[in-house]
């Protein structure tokens, strides 16, 4: 995106949003958050004086306060809530996160004028490994969910969106806890039960992933001139698929560290994805850090 823009970030404080953020107010745009009263704000402390952030009281007004004061030209969604499993007990939030919160933001694009948005999802929807629509979990059918509200607004209010369906994300500063990060904080000699090894991960780097975001950004705003409204799906997803077993392999090398991986020492997941499917890539993007290169940043960053 080369003109400055007024844009409204969601998730800001999740891996990726923390990392998009930064990129967006180093380019210059006047950026916005969205964020719960509970959010840790201090993981975006060092630009918190460079951007402006409202609070989502968990109704439709405190969205139309934000758009309201603000003449935003694009929305990033990337809030969400929810994992593999889920307890009962988070079925609300999780449908609040992942749906209720995001048709509020619809609703106050088409009330004030906003026209792009740039949405998040998940290959979980595939659990065969083909387009056929198969959610592992019911995390991944709330954003199918959100995907088909989507539809709706473009439909009747000319919104226009892509949806950005995410692979396995990976890099420095990862706050989640994630099995892949427990490998770069080990010590020598640590013990791991880990499965037979043998699902496929599509691994991208968040560096990528951030240039996916701004690159779709393009694209939709590349069409306002458009009358109809438009949304798309795309993938951002390396361009390699390797194994539990090589991911490992290849961290144990390049770290030089000592590690045991008991292979079978614990089960698949019971909807565990084998083969990914290979949603198409997002035109004008590609994974431009291999998995090599990735460890070695992360490493590197860790040591610093």
């Amino acid at each position: 995106m080369t003109k400055k823009k007024n844009i409204l970030v969601t998730g800001a404080t999740g891996f990726i949003g923390k990392f998009l953020l930064r990129r967006l107010v180093a380019l210059g745009h006047n950026v916005s958050i969205l964020v719960r009263r509970d959010s840790n704000l201090s993981i975006v402390g060092d630009v918190l004086n460079r951007i402006k952030f409202f609070y989502f009281d968990e109704d439709y007004d405190s969205i139309d306060v934000a758009f309201g004061s603000s003449n935003f030209d694009l929305v990033f969604h990337l809030a969400a809530f929810g994992n593999y499993e889920h307890e009962s007990s988070a079925i609300s939030r999780m449908i609040d996160s992942n749906i209720k919160l995001g048709a509020f933001i619809l609703e106050a694009m088409k009330n004030h004028g906003c026209k792009n948005i740039v949405s998040t999802s998940t290959y979980w929807q595939h659990y065969g490994g083909k387009k056929k629509y198969e959610p592992i979990a019911l995390y991944a059918a709330t954003k199918k969910s959100f995907e088909n509200i989507i539809e709706y607004y473009a439909i009747s209010s000319g919104i226009k969106a892509i949806t950005l369906k995410l692979y396995d994300v990976y890099g420095y500063g990862d706050h989640r806890k994630k099995f892949i990060n427990s490998l770069f904080s080990a010590e020598n000699g640590a013990k791991y039960d880990l499965t037979e090894g043998r699902q496929l991960f599509y691994m991208v780097f968040i560096d990528d992933v951030v240039d996916g975001y701004l690159t779709a950004a393009q694209l939709v705003s590349n069409r306002e001139s458009d009358l109809d409204g438009y949304h798309k799906v795309y993938a951002l997803r390396g361009k390699e698929k390797y194994s539990l077993r090589q991911i490992v392999a290849m961290i144990f090398e390049i770290s030089k560290k000592s590690f045991s991986a008991n292979w079978g020492g614990k089960p698949y997941y019971p909807l565990q994805i084998m083969r990914p499917y290979s949603e198409k890539i997002l035109p004008g993007w590609t994974s431009k850090t291999s998995l090599r290169d990735g460890i070695k940043i992360i490493i590197k960053n860790n040591s610093l």
